[in-house]
């Protein structure tokens, strides 16, 4: 299953050891980027950055940020993210997305 913004603040229900994934547009040639956690019966097997296409000359093209995950522990568990440039500090203003992950045994 994939998840974007469109399933920001939601649960969702996941058995453990399925798979499952986040994407979420980001333009890290602006120094903004998601810093994502996650709490511990959760694991990010893969986290990686894809540049959309960019016609001839253009720059500063966004992308999409995808974290493959997998429920390991049963219970509530979540995915947080802060969209932010990395050298500046936060104020609490940031553009947030959390995933609640309700975790259950397969």
């Amino acid at each position: 299953m994939v998840y974007n913004e469109s399933s920001n603040n939601s649960t969702v229900t996941v058995s453990t050891g399925k798979e499952f994934v986040i994407e979420l547009r980001e333009n890290p040639t602006t120094g903004y980027m998601w810093n994502a956690t996650v709490t511990s019966g959760l694991t990010i097997l893969n986290d990686t950055y894809t540049m959309d296409a960019a016609p001839g000359g253009m720059v500063g093209v966004g992308g999409t940020h995808s974290w493959i995950l997998t429920g390991t522990e049963a219970g509530l568990q979540q995915f947080k993210a802060s969209y932010m440039r990395s050298w500046e500090n936060a104020t609490g203003s940031e553009e947030k997305f959390i995933l609640n992950v309700n975790v259950v045994k397969a």
